[in-house]
């Protein structure tokens, strides 16, 4: 069972780009027995048309210390299904979010004080602290996909987060 946790972390909106505008969110979340970070891409349509978006954007991440100091990855092992890229269609003035956290990836045990934050091909085991995100996300070209789907890439701001000894 997963649960979210009340504390969630937006960054500001930035763009326009290609009609839409962007913003990440993270938010902490239970499940059976560990905290993993959700992570979101948001995109809200400003143009007049419908846009399509894929929920399986390449993702590009790196996680900085209060120091500034790049953290490394940790090795963690993952298993499931990996599914079919799925559309969804952004219609003007519509908002989508779509998830782009690696959800299969193993959970560090709840009672070690940690939480997991998985990005593309890269997993970060995080303790009480404060954190800066970079994220660059990027939607290809598709030649399946619906005619009217956006493709390009977005680099977003850093984005402050911190873990907290007393996370739910």
């Amino acid at each position: 069972m997963n649960e979210s946790a009340p504390d969630r972390t937006l960054s500001p909106w930035i763009g326009p780009l290609g009609g839409l505008v962007w913003r990440l969110s993270i938010e902490l979340e239970v499940v059976d027995g560990g905290l993993r970070h959700a992570v979101f891409v948001e995109a809200k349509n400003l143009s007049l048309a419908p846009v399509a978006l894929s929920d399986q954007p390449s993702v590009r991440a790196t996680v900085r210390d209060a120091a500034g100091r790049a953290l490394p990855s940790s090795v963690l092992p993952a298993s499931g299904p990996c599914h079919p890229a799925q559309w969804a269609v952004i219609p003007r003035d519509g908002y989508v979010g779509i998830r782009i956290d690696a959800q299969l990836v193993g959970l560090p045990a709840r009672n070690h004080g940690e939480a997991l934050l998985a990005l593309g091909d890269r997993s970060w085991v995080v303790g009480a602290g404060s954190y800066l995100l970079e994220l660059q996300v990027s939607f290809a070209v598709d030649a399946k996909g619906p005619a009217n789907h956006w493709a390009g890439r977005m680099d977003f701001p850093p984005l402050a987060f911190s873990v907290t000894p007393d996370m739910p």
